[in-house]
């Protein structure tokens, strides 16, 4: 068990005085630089997803199944910075249902509406949920489409949330409407 420990700390990279060879010099040169490879590629790794998820435009966060936001990229925190927020409660470590709940509780029939529907992901009931809806602040109006997927491992369902600004679709789908009432009214 001691040793077990011990190795888990990288006492593998340890010689023992006295009882050096050639051979074991040689397997802890090795190992350590396999090791070091390891780290190296993991780290590059990681920093490449990092960047590709800051990349993009829309606001992602990762969910735990408890709703607990794991991670976000750079477009969720300048939204949330943007729209005077606090990352400390809309970013990782806080809990988006419970966000969801609380609007809920006090008659926000959208946030009941998504909070079920993240659950339904979660629970594998549904494959995936997407809705459109409106977030109008008080110097603009914005709608938003939300799509929440699963990560593919069916233990503990994580999930990613995406908010990807409709805005410019929106008005146009409006001037259209708009316009084909218009047209309506004069050839009809």
């Amino acid at each position: 068990s001691l040793g077990l420990i011990i190795i888990q700390y990288g006492a593998q990279d340890y010689l023992i005085k006295g009882s050096i060879t050639v051979d074991s010099l040689e397997r802890a040169i090795r190992y350590a630089l396999e090791r070091h490879g390891i780290k190296s590629r993991l780290h590059q790794s990681e920093q490449f997803l990092r960047s590709t998820l800051d990349a993009l435009s829309a606001h992602i966060a990762i969910l735990e199944p408890s709703g607990v936001i794991t991670a976000v990229n750079r477009a969720w925190i300048e939204f949330s910075i943007k729209n005077q927020g606090d990352i400390l409660k809309d970013g990782p470590g806080s809990n988006y249902l419970s966000v969801c709940d609380v609007s809920a509780e006090y008659g926000d029939e959208l946030a009941a509406t998504i909070s079920q529907g993240i659950r339904s992901v979660i629970s594998g009931t549904l494959p995936f949920y997407q809705i459109e809806y409106p977030c109008h602040s008080p110097c603009e109006n914005r709608w938003f489409h939300l799509r929440v997927t699963p990560f593919p491992e069916k233990e503990d369902r994580q999930v990613v949330v995406v908010h990807e600004e409709i805005t410019s679709r929106k008005i146009a789908e409006k001037k259209f409407e708009k316009s084909q009432s218009i047209f309506k009214d004069v050839f009809e």
